[in-house]
């Protein structure tokens, strides 16, 4: 995490994330950071592979086929539809 001041506004950033919030006071922009942060991760908790999606890509996989990365979220998404 890194903080710094930017005029009146203090701008906190995760690294890692990109995730990025500002506040009036150093300690409320790491607050905000962290409550980002939550959110942020608690929305890719969505994605977590689950054993019936390993089993696809699995048989994706000995068919010689990929799944582009950028597609993957879509896909992902598909499958939970389909059930």
């Amino acid at each position: 995490m890194k903080i710094t001041k930017e005029g009146k506004w203090y701008v906190a950033v995760d690294d890692k994330t990109n995730v990025a919030t500002q506040a009036k006071t150093r300690k409320e922009a790491e607050k905000k950071l962290k409550e980002a942060l939550a959110l942020y991760y608690e929305d890719d908790d969505k994605w977590k592979l689950r054993p019936e999606y390993v089993e696809k890509i699995k048989k994706i996989e000995k068919k010689g086929k990929f799944i582009p990365i950028k597609n993957v979220k879509e896909w992902f998404r598909k499958m939970a539809e389909e059930g």
